[in-house]
């Protein structure tokens, strides 16, 4: 999963000259904005970008645990594993403390830097793997399948794979996988890039309050993250009970996950990890 975190440094500003807030989609390169030390209350502003960060080894440990359940329980058992869903959250969780640190600490958000940077991360391997699959099925699936899973592998590099087998009333629990895509497990990837196009645009609210009124964004990140988190849960739980093969992948039934995984980010300066549980998580000398 991804952990955006890319620090931006600010582009100093010749003495005398006035200071104005970029906005938040601005990136760095062209934004003439002083950094947050030197700023009235800099101090209070560092403070609040140090609660957010630092090393997560509690994180990790829980990164590791969902691979164990992916691999466990969809090679050995032929099972759906909650191991997808903890990759989701935590992926919501890194972003959400990186776009804090940079709106507590004063800096643009860099908002087509950050999405640009993510999908150059994402697309080339992505994509890859798509003509490859793309090739082999060619020579392993009759040609009434090939241009089935063609038009399935441009919907997994446009993102929006889990839509098509939504609307293909894909069962992803069914026990008989052999007509199965090859292409069924972008969904997932598929859903977690919708997610990072629509998570900055609530960013983008609350570096707009700061900036507006002085004030931390967490209270407004907050209940932006705890209004998702209820109404995706209520449409999940309703969804799933009359429809469970579409609700499986709509995105709007697996939005309270990304929202609890932002909500946990920013109770982090109020939560306390025992140390012993977070050198099991790490491992010994990590």
């Amino acid at each position: 999963m991804l952990s955006p975190d890319r620090s931006l440094t600010a582009v100093p500003q010749a003495p005398g000259s006035p200071t104005t807030a970029p906005a938040p989609w601005t990136d760095v390169s062209s934004a003439g904005t002083p950094t947050a030390s030197a700023s009235p209350g800099s101090s209070a502003s560092d403070t609040r970008v140090a609660r957010y960060s630092g090393f997560r080894p509690e994180v990790q440990g829980l990164r590791a645990v969902a691979v164990l359940l992916v691999v466990i329980y969809h090679v050995f058992m032929g099972r759906v594993s909650g191991g997808v869903d903890i990759f989701l959250l935590i992926s919501a969780f890194f972003m959400t403390l990186s776009f804090v640190r940079r709106i507590e600490g004063g800096r643009p958000l860099g908002l087509v830097r950050y999405w640009l940077h993510t999908f150059k991360r994402l697309l080339p391997l992505a994509t890859v793997i798509i003509l490859g699959t793309l090739a082999l099925v060619a020579f392993v699936f009759p040609r009434t399948d090939v241009a089935e899973f063609r038009s399935q592998g441009v919907a997994s590099i446009l993102y929006v794979e889990n839509w098509a087998l939504a609307a293909e009333q894909v069962d992803y629990y069914a026990a008989d996988h052999s007509t199965a895509s090859p292409f069924q497990h972008f969904w997932s990837l598929s859903v977690q890039g919708q997610v990072f196009l629509v998570w900055p645009l609530i960013f983008a609210l609350a570096w707009w309050w700061r900036r507006r009124t002085g004030r931390s964004c967490v209270p407004v990140l907050a209940g932006c993250f705890g209004l998702v988190f209820v109404a995706s849960l209520a449409f999940s739980v309703v969804t799933t009970a009359s429809r469970q093969e579409f609700a499986y992948f709509d995105t709007r039934a697996r939005l309270w996950e990304f929202a609890l995984g932002s909500l946990l980010a920013l109770a982090v300066p109020y939560l306390r990890v025992g140390r012993g549980l977070g050198c099991c998580w790490a491992g010994p000398g990590s």
